[in-house]
């Protein structure tokens, strides 16, 4: 790690100086007054920051549709538990898309599921059916239609971001 610190240094040498970086490896410390649990909410709000505006930013790329942007952020919306885009509450980390119960995931796995049917792309057979009443769902059901909204999802990012995409994750319990 140091060599490469150190070839890395060389090649940039002069643009360094001139934008005056400090090349120092990061301190490894955490704020002394960090606890772990105040890191893993900090860690998940960016991570759902990111899937969140990373998900507004795909649907106006992918979408095929004509709706205005408002109601597009309001389908958006209708994905997570909470109701502003703009404020992930940790009290909710683990409810919505990231609850580990499959029926309290089911609305906001069609909501998505209605986001996507409006993508550019080839789509798997549980996004092109239509919704069942909630009661006829079963677990392989909503497993196998969270699997397609998955790999569909990332697949669009990629073709149309070229990287991974920021998946929802969960703080632990």
């Amino acid at each position: 790690m140091v060599r490469r610190r150190e070839e890395v240094r060389s090649m940039f040498a002069g643009a360094l100086e001139e934008l005056q970086i400090d090349f120092r490896a990061p301190s490894s410390n955490f704020p002394p007054d960090m606890r772990l649990g105040d890191m893993q909410q900090l860690l998940w709000e960016l991570t759902e920051f990111n899937f969140r505006f990373e998900l507004l930013a795909l649907d106006k790329r992918a979408s095929l549709c004509n709706r205005d942007e408002d109601e597009r952020q309001a389908m958006v919306l209708k994905c997570f538990p909470d109701t502003d885009l703009l404020l992930a509450n940790p009290d909710l980390a683990n409810a919505g898309l990231q609850s580990l119960d499959y029926q309290v995931r089911l609305p906001y796995l069609l909501a998505l599921k209605a986001l996507l049917r409006d993508w550019d792309g080839l789509k798997p057979t549980p996004l092109l059916l239509p919704n069942l009443p909630f009661h006829d769902y079963t677990e392989l059901g909503i497993r196998q239609l969270e699997d397609s909204i998955a790999r569909f999802y990332t697949q669009s990012f990629y073709h149309f971001f070229g990287r991974a995409a920021t998946v929802p994750t969960r703080l632990p319990l």
